[in-house]
């Protein structure tokens, strides 16, 4: 393998793993925001939900707002 073959080869790896990393936060969010989304629908209270999920309490009405949930 050729030093252009290789720095396109590691260039690309970096890519994929970067990719990964993207896609593991994305997953990551929509669960927390599903998790946000039963707890609220089940009658948790705002502050009890920004304690479990570890955000402060204006992310988790962002979110909840956005869903178009009270």
């Amino acid at each position: 393998m050729g030093i252009e073959e290789f720095l396109l080869q590691r260039a690309e790896n970096r890519g994929i793993a970067k990719g990964e990393k993207r896609a593991e936060k994305r997953t990551e969010l929509k669960m927390r925001a599903e998790l946000i989304r039963n707890a609220r629908l089940n009658g948790i209270s705002f502050e009890t939900i920004a304690n479990i999920v570890n955000l402060p309490l204006e992310k988790v009405r962002a979110i909840l707002d956005k869903m178009g949930i009270e």
